[in-house]
């Protein structure tokens, strides 16, 4: 384990900014003769709204032709009145909706380009069943149906109503092309500047010490979603845990652990904490001597991106992942991480 001070942390989400503000740098941006990617998303969020919708605004502050800005769903009646403004829009893993629809249907009018970008396979109701398999969804409650049907269905009608596609790796992509005949493309997950510069004081910090006793696991779980993930490797965890009295696993997030593995909790041995806002994500990750990342290997997983690769990468810790497309094709084993 490594032991990294107290790294200060913003106070408030960087995208809290107002309707007014993201209008008004909107208007400034055409002004200045730059095309506008306006992305839209349901509400704000720390996964796919960061990596989707917030990192790629960002982004295109460095671009001397184009300029994002993002905007939800309940914001869509009072942007319309300024659609003409907009070159290209962006839907990011959005349900469709009445406010959706009226939306691309003023689009449509004045020949605006529609996108669909999503980073999961959660648009092909064939697909439900290994979605819920995989997410450990209890099917026994009549409500799991109908939240799933219509979760996934409403994606897909999203999706259908777009001009073109974009996933976050090459497996996603193809499954987007097949499932609505239409050209998709790639764009990968990537770290935003606030993730980079605080990465870049841990691992001022991190490289020049060493580390300490007990040596520590991290799991990573960040949803509810990766019980089933993490029942790949719990065998192997107490079989660590019994022969090993040095050894620690530390789990951010929900999971739910196997009766087996609770009396280390109890110990702890297993030291269980609540989930975090990303940037202090990061000081949890360089702590840990590993970082794993179990996946079961199936189409679902295969969509995955493999950003808690790089969230690891980036504070130096080392990754033991599953084989999944993106891990077996991105990285070498043994050598920028260890393929399991």
């Amino acid at each position: 384990m490594y032991a990294i001070p107290d790294i200060e942390v913003l106070l408030a989400p960087p995208w809290d900014i107002s309707f007014v503000e993201r209008l008004s740098s909107l208007r400034r941006a055409k002004i200045n003769k730059r095309n506008i990617a306006v992305y839209i998303y349901e509400k704000a969020d720390t996964s796919t709204f960061r990596y989707r919708v917030y990192n790629m605004c960002q982004t295109l502050l460095s671009s001397e032709q184009w300029f994002g800005v993002f905007f939800f769903e309940r914001e869509l009646p009072f942007l319309v009145e300024h659609i003409s403004l907009i070159s290209v829009v962006v839907i990011v893993r959005t349900r469709w909706s009445e406010i959706i629809e009226l939306f691309m249907i003023e689009a449509r009018k004045r020949r605006i380009k529609l996108i669909f970008d999503i980073d999961d396979l959660v648009f092909d109701i064939n697909s439900i069943p290994l979605i819920v398999n995989t997410l450990n969804v209890d099917m026994r409650n009549p409500d799991s149906y109908s939240y799933w049907f219509s979760y996934v269905s409403r994606l897909y009608l999203t999706g259908a109503r777009c001009d073109a596609l974009i996933g976050t790796n090459e497996y996603l992509s193809n499954e987007l092309s097949q499932c609505y005949s239409k050209p998709a493309a790639v764009i990968n997950n990537f770290l935003n500047e606030e993730q980079c510069q605080i990465s870049n004081q841990i691992n001022s910090v991190k490289c020049g010490g060493t580390s300490e006793r007990p040596f520590v696991i991290g799991y990573f779980s960040g949803t509810p979603s990766h019980t089933n993930d993490f029942r790949l490797i719990a065998p192997e965890i107490l079989e660590l845990l019994n022969d090993y009295s040095d050894i620690k696993l530390k789990i951010i997030g929900f999971i739910e652990l196997p009766e087996f593995l609770c009396n280390f909790l109890n110990s702890g041995r297993i030291i269980h904490e609540s989930l975090v806002d990303f940037l202090t994500l990061q000081k949890k990750v360089a702590e840990v001597d590993v970082n794993i990342v179990p996946l079961l290997i199936n189409r679902f997983t295969n969509a995955k991106s493999e950003l808690k690769y790089f969230e690891a990468s980036i504070v130096s810790t080392i990754t033991c992942a599953s084989p999944s497309y993106s891990y077996a094709g991105s990285f070498r084993h043994a050598v920028t991480c260890f393929l399991c």
